[in-house]
């Protein structure tokens, strides 16, 4: 009998069933998931404006600095100079180059690439590691 009680006793202090327990931390989980994502954000912002920041934010310390170093040699060994030459280094590359009438898409193809890898290749990285 003492058996018995103990164990009814355990099914009325506890969760009914496993449903029930699951519902009860659903909303932990969501909100865990909800400010990882957020996390995330920052780091595409930087990507865009230069390449290898959002590595850097993400303390990927060796593919960010790879990232800016690779993005750096593209604007001045790949593209003709024409960015270089009127726009500002400090802007991000879009937004020099929709400013610009005279450019080329061939002035901005290759930083442009690299841009765009890197930005996938973050976000490869981030799914990867969740």
């Amino acid at each position: 009998m003492a058996t018995s009680d103990s164990a009814s006793a355990r099914t009325e202090t506890g969760p009914r069933s496993v449903s029930e327990a699951l519902r009860s931390t659903r909303p932990a989980i969501t909100a865990v998931r909800l400010v990882a994502y957020l996390k995330r954000w920052p780091a595409y912002l930087l990507a865009v404006c230069w390449p290898g920041t959002g590595h850097l934010y993400r303390r990927q310390w060796a593919r960010g600095c790879s990232w800016a170093a690779l993005y750096g040699a593209a604007l001045l060994f790949l593209s003709s100079g024409t960015i270089l030459a009127v726009g500002s280094v400090t802007e991000p590359l879009l937004v020099t180059a929709l400013r610009l009438e005279t450019v080329a898409f061939v002035d901005v193809a290759m930083p442009l690439t690299v841009l765009v890898c890197s930005v996938l290749d973050l976000f490869t990285r981030d799914m990867l590691d969740n």
